[in-house]
């Protein structure tokens, strides 16, 4: 067993959906994950709010590496490259979101996941795919709509170096 807690030591990949568009506006993916986990890079044409219930996720972009403990929470806007990693283990929730429900810009963010916020994703993690829009769960995806809307940015990103004397700082090896 390596000393991240899984057989082998190696990285293990993790499943991207391949969906040709979201069953509804908002869903939530409930995922647990092992030490040394690993999306590779990719990007959806959706929103995507990467959340740690316990653990740490680690995100990395273009011009960016982004922590989220569970007080926090990563704004990853439609069509933006980015893999997320974790060291040890995760209980992962992401959201997906249509782009047009909630704009917070083309950047990527990292955001206070305040409890109320916390226990909204929880309770969405929940609804089917098809959850009713017009009833008491599309109420409730409203509530979190409006309260991720109203979540605070912080400072909880490393920009990476632009200037080629710096060294190689994309995912992708190349500099600017």
């Amino acid at each position: 067993m390596s000393r991240n807690g899984h057989p082998g030591g190696g990285v293990v990949e993790r499943a991207i959906p391949d969906w040709p568009k979201l069953p509804r506006p908002l869903l939530v993916r409930a995922e647990s994950l092992p030490a040394g986990s690993l999306a590779r890079a990719h990007a959806h044409p959706w929103v995507q709010l990467s959340w740690a219930r316990s653990g740490v996720l680690q995100v990395a972009t273009a011009t960016a590496r982004y922590l989220a403990p569970p007080q926090r929470a990563i704004w990853i806007p439609a069509g933006v490259g980015h893999e997320v990693r974790t060291s040890g283990r995760a209980e992962m929730r992401s959201l997906y979101l249509a782009s047009k429900l909630l704009s917070r810009g083309e950047r990527c963010q990292v955001l206070t996941i305040s409890p109320l916020v916390r226990e909204l994703i929880v309770a969405a993690g929940g609804f089917a795919a098809d959850y009713d829009e017009a009833g008491p769960e599309g109420r409730l995806v409203a509530v979190l709509l409006d309260a991720l809307a109203a979540a605070p940015e912080v400072a909880f990103d490393l920009p990476l170096p632009r200037d080629r004397r710096a060294g190689p700082g994309r995912p992708d090896g190349r500099a600017d």
